[in-house]
Formats: C-alpha cells, structure tokens, sequence
C-alpha cells in the first residue's frame, strides 16, 4: 500500500512543479530573454543593413572622389605643361636680353657690382675645365684668380712662377735658330715663345700643341716612338713632364715602372753632345701615385746616372702665394727640383 502512495507521489510531482509559482516567474524569464534577444537580433540586422548602406554609399562617393579628383590632377597638368611652353617661349625671347644686360651691367658698373653667377662663371672659364680647356687653349698659367661676389683676388700661385723662367735662363748659353724640342709642351706657351724668339723649336706631347708659328713644328708622339735621328736637338727641355711618362696618367699604355728612366735615355740620344737638358720635376717625400712621381735626392740621382749636372736648385712653397729657395717648410711641403744636366758621351 506504501509502495502505491509512493508511486502517485512521484507521478504528481510534474504537476504540481507547473502549479507552483516560483516556475512561473522562471518562465517567465525566460519567455522575457527571448524576446528581447529576438527585439536585439532585429536590431542588429537593421543596424547590418544600415551599415552595408553606408559603405556602399560611402565607396560611391569615394569612387567619384577619386575621378573627380583625377581629373583635377590632369587639368592641372595641362596647365603647368602649357604655362612652361609659355615660360619657355618668354626665356627665349627676354633671356638673351635679360642675360645680356646683367653682363653689361657688370662690365660698366665695375668689379664691386661683380654678382655671384657671374663670378662662379669667370672662375669656372680660368680653370683647367672652363670653355679655353674644352678648346685645348688652356695653358696652366703660374697665377690662378679667385672671383667673388664684388671682388677678385690672387687665389693661387703654382710652380710655374719658377720653371717657366728657370728654362730661358737655362738656354742662356744656346742662340737663335738653334733646334729646341719641347717634350710636354701641351698646356704651356714656351714652344710658342721660343719659336718666336727665333729658335726651331718643336713642340712634342701626346696631344696636339694648339698653337702655330713658323718656326714651329707639332709632334703628337709618345717619346719612345718619336722617330728622329740622334743628335737632332741642340737643346731639350722637359718641364713637368717626366714624372708622368708611363703611369698611364694622359691615356696611354701604362709601362714598367723605370718608364721614366728610359725616357731620360731617349732624350739623351736625341741631344747633340754637350746641349742642355733642362728638366724640372716634383720634389720631396718620394713617391709615386697615379698621376705622378715625387723625386727625392736619391731618385734624382738615379734618373740623372751618367749625365753631368750644371745646375740643380730645390725651390720650395713656404705658402699658396710664395716659392722660394730659401723657404723654411715640413717634408710634405710642395716643392720642384730646377736641373740642367748635358749629355753623356
């Protein structure tokens, strides 16, 4: 009898849970979360839509931005082309006047009227690239200038101030028509004045020298294949020049490094017995880089093996204006080393 009391009991209790109110308010809840997860998830698709409208929109608008904006960059385009034609076709027209009446102005109103451009152009022609470079007219002059903006001024002074004396001097003893052979005699004026002096001189670089006289021949040869007979010369001069034969320095083949010494023994065939060679190189710590040799005491000896010195002189820079025989200077101080050797027998 217990065991069917205890069976109704447990069959009961689902109804009587419905009946209780506290399963109620549950559901209550529940029914009230549901809803308003379906009020927030038609919210959310509302909100989706709107927001897939606004990018649409959003990229439409951009989309015509950038057309918009494309066409803004291509009429500003033509514009700059077409003021540039204008620009150009002005510059062409005022330029040459406008150009014109600065150099005028500059020459009429003196050198404290001197401007910038102007200067940077007078300095660029004086040096070894300006326009008389370019024409194979320039001849390394012993003075350079510095122009400024209303000034000029003594930039510099190179070992010419002393070889190019040194080598008249030097042909004190030999006169006019005497047979002179200039060896490096691009970039200087001494064949040509020696040519005018009255001397047969010929003018021997591996370029060819820019000038002409009467008494003037031009040889573009390098010495070793300069065909002349020996003793051809009466005098030979070689100014700044043997220190750069066979680095490779002026374009040609570079040679052995005693290149320098073989050169000095081809000049001694060329030279009647008894002529001057008058020679001047660089001088100090020595050395040889890829332009030049710098001959010491030792070197010069050595070069000189075998030839009788008449006169050797060392003149120094003591600064960028002064040479001087008795300037007081380090060992890395520029100097050129002034000889005058005759020929071996």
């Amino acid at each position: 009898m217990s065991g069917v009391r205890s069976l109704a009991k447990h069959a009961l209790w689902p109804v009587k849970r419905l009946l209780d109110p506290r399963f109620a308010d549950v559901a209550r809840r529940i029914e009230y979360a549901n809803q308003r997860t379906l009020d927030e998830s038609r919210q959310i698709e509302s909100q989706q839509v709107e927001l897939n409208t606004l990018v649409n929109t959003f990229g439409a608008a951009s989309n015509e931005s950038l057309a918009f904006l494309g066409r803004q960059i291509r009429e500003f385009e033509g514009e700059l082309a077409a003021m540039n034609t204008r620009l150009e076709s002005v510059e062409q027209t005022l330029g040459p006047v406008f150009y014109s009446r600065r150099v005028r102005a500059a020459i009429d109103r003196g050198v404290e009227h001197l401007d910038a451009d102007t200067a940077a152009l007078l300095g660029f022609s004086e040096g070894h690239e300006g326009f008389a470079a370019q024409k194979h007219l320039w001849t390394n002059p012993p003075l350079t200038l510095q122009y400024l903006e209303g000034d000029v001024r003594l930039g510099s002074v190179n070992e010419r101030i002393v070889e190019i004396p040194y080598a008249f001097r030097a042909l004190g003893s030999v006169a006019p028509p005497a047979a002179i052979l200039d060896v490096g005699s691009v970039e200087s004026t001494i064949s040509l004045s020696l040519a005018a002096m009255g001397y047969k001189t010929t003018a021997l670089d591996l370029r060819p020298y820019p000038y002409a006289h009467p008494n003037l021949e031009v040889a573009v040869s390098r010495l070793e294949e300069f065909d002349r007979p020996d003793g051809s010369f009466d005098a030979i001069l070689c100014i700044s020049t043997i220190e750069h034969v066979g680095l490779g320095w002026y374009g040609e083949a570079r040679q052995q490094p005693d290149a320098d010494r073989k050169a000095i023994e081809r000049l001694g065939e060329l030279l009647k017995p008894g002529g001057p060679l008058v020679l001047t190189v660089p001088f100090g710590r020595a050395g040889v880089d890829a332009v030049q040799r710098t001959y010491d005491d030792a070197m010069l000896d050595a070069l000189l093996d075998g030839w009788t010195i008449q006169s050797r002189e060392i003149v120094r820079q003591a600064d960028d204006r002064t040479w001087s025989t008795d300037a007081e200077t380090g060992p890395e101080a520029r100097a050129v080393a002034l000889v005058t050797a005759t020929r071996p027998a």
